[in-house]
């Protein structure tokens, strides 16, 4: 159980419609394995991670665990079975 998924995820926050974020990013994240987001500041790292967390939905794609839409499952739930862990950088 733990196979992550995003198929053609899109997104934009609501406060800048206009401006995409994430755009047809698709990827797998299988069981038993560590997932590195990198990338430059501004490149969407922790908007995905809020998408994970559902913070927030997809504009556009899906995002599946096991083979079922995120937005079927209990958002109590899920939460419960997620570790999360952020990098910090000290100035």
């Amino acid at each position: 159980m733990g196979n992550l998924s995003f198929e053609d995820v899109s997104f934009c926050y609501a406060t800048e419609p206009d401006r995409t974020v994430l755009q047809d990013l698709s990827f797998v994240a299988s069981p038993g394995t560590v997932t590195a987001l990198v990338g430059e500041s501004g490149a969407g790292k922790s908007t995905i991670s809020r998408l994970i967390m559902r913070f927030y939905d997809p504009t556009k794609g899906r995002i599946m665990l096991d083979g079922r839409n995120y937005r079927q499952l209990s958002l109590r739930w899920l939460r419960t079975q997620i570790g999360f862990v952020e990098q910090v950088t000290k100035p």
